[in-house]
């Protein structure tokens, strides 16, 4: 209920981050609701970010395509075939040298990628350009 209110107050976005390793979690959560008025709800696994994204809505999501998760796709698809969830936006981080299968994910809201490492100082910037916001 307090999310709901803040939203309709336009006072912050929600960031679902989805990344098994805690101290780079750590970071973009430090970084995003630093420089700027991102809330970041932080998780290692899929099944956490399933519950919440059930509970609440976030404005985007981001995950790290390596997490060993392998229901990392069961979610993406779920995401797209719930009304509620489809247009949430998706951003993929990935190591540089990483292969990607960009067939398995063209139909996602994917709406950019993030390559590892990255400059946490300038991950806010990065955010807004790629969700288009000002």
């Amino acid at each position: 209920m307090i999310i709901k209110i803040l939203r309709l107050m336009k006072i912050e976005k929600y960031i679902l981050a989805i990344n098994f390793e805690a101290n780079q979690s750590h970071f973009i959560k430090v970084s995003l609701e630093s420089n700027s008025s991102l809330k970041v709800i932080t998780t290692e696994s899929i099944s956490h970010g399933v519950l919440f994204v059930k509970n609440y809505i976030p404005d985007a999501i981001i995950i790290d395509i390596m997490i060993p998760d392998s229901d990392k796709f069961t979610f993406f698809k779920e995401l797209k075939n719930d009304l509620s969830t489809r247009k949430i936006p998706i951003i993929l981080l990935i190591d540089k040298v990483q292969k990607i299968n960009f067939n398995q994910l063209i139909h996602l809201n994917i709406v950019g990628i993030i390559s590892k490492p990255f400059e946490i100082l300038k991950l806010a910037d990065r955010l807004a350009e790629l969700m288009e916001w000002k």
